[in-house]
């Protein structure tokens, strides 16, 4: 599986989640931060854009259009032949005379959800992911609501216009994969979802914030508890909580001299960072590892989160790094 693209769509509020049924659960104490995000991922081994068009072929599963899934509300499905005019409008054919009265229409005989115009090589295994990340009991955890199949959008003479999305379905309320379930299900394959540290650089709003606390230092709060080992990246052995501190972002070492009593150098001094607290607003973004599962039996997507990498300028020789690189790593038990 491989990923296409992310957008961070991290929206406001207590407003929100009261209004949409998927993020009510966001109100309760035990969630201490929530982000919405919307992320379009190619899964490829199985192909699960083909599976679900074929499943919905048959009948065996139920699917919706959802026009506004920040503003969403109200479920209410949709039936074949409306899913099948949205994906090819123009299927119908008229037959014209020369005289240019219409003689008769033709309907083209190729089904549209499986037609190579409208799932093309970019968007044949392509899924749209909505997801919602939530912090609760001090633990990093991923909800799928739903998932959207994406399409090419194709002109009747054949001119693609671009991508959109076919239809949504797998929607549900269960946050908890129980194992029955998830030891069933099919495993997809796996991606890196990119989030920024700071909200105030790009336009986002959360769903719940506590005391404005982002991402990392939300989790910070639980550390080093029970759900988490930290590894170093850059030699990837592993660290105890307490050795996580500045040498993580600059190892240098400085000489400083130290005289005697009549104002010599009589030795020199190694002085590095060690010791010195990491600070977090050094930390420009946080990488998330997640593994991908489809349960054929409930039509459900899921994630696990498997780690966070911390990314930040490094310094070498008194200069920092143009780019960020990981400077740690955090494997959820």
């Amino acid at each position: 599986m491989k990923k296409r693209s992310l957008t961070i769509l991290l929206f406001v509020s207590q407003f929100a989640s009261s209004q949409n049924p998927f993020t009510k659960f966001t109100e309760k104490a035990w969630v201490q931060w929530a982000a919405y995000s919307t992320d379009t991922l190619h899964f490829s081994q199985p192909n699960l854009s083909l599976l679900l068009r074929e499943r919905f072929n048959n009948g065996s599963i139920k699917v919706a259009f959802i026009d506004d899934h920040l503003n969403f509300k109200k479920l209410s499905y949709s039936n074949k032949e409306a899913v099948l005019q949205k994906i090819a409008p123009h299927r119908m054919s008229e037959i014209i005379e020369e005289n240019g009265n219409k003689y008769s229409t033709i309907l083209s005989a190729e089904n549209p959800l499986f037609s190579s115009d409208y799932f093309d090589e970019q968007t044949n295994d392509l899924i749209e992911v909505q997801e919602i990340l939530y912090i609760e009991s001090g633990k990093l955890q991923s909800y799928i609501p739903w998932l959207s199949l994406k399409q090419t959008v194709t002109t009747s003479w054949g001119e693609k216009l671009g991508i959109t999305n076919t239809f949504s379905t797998g929607f549900h309320h269960k946050r908890k994969i129980n194992k029955r379930i998830s030891k069933k299900s099919i495993f997809l394959g796996s991606s890196f979802h990119t989030l920024p540290t700071n909200t105030a650089t790009i336009e986002i709003s959360m769903i719940k914030q506590i005391y404005g606390r982002n991402i990392l230092e939300t989790l910070w709060q639980s550390f080093p508890g029970k759900n988490y080992n930290f590894i170093n990246p850059e030699n990837n052995l592993p660290l105890l909580f307490s050795e996580i501190d500045k040498t993580l972002l600059d190892s240098s070492v400085m000489s400083i001299p130290v005289y005697d009593e009549n104002g010599e150098i009589k030795s020199k001094q190694n002085l590095t960072l060690k010791g010195e607290p990491l600070d977090l607003n050094n930390i420009e973004s946080v990488q998330l590892y997640q593994h991908w599962y489809y349960s054929k039996k409930k039509n459900i997507l899921f994630s696990k989160i498997e780690s966070l990498t911390l990314y930040a300028k490094k310094w070498k020789q008194g200069l920092q790094d143009a780019v960020s690189s990981p400077v740690l790593k955090i494997v959820q038990r």
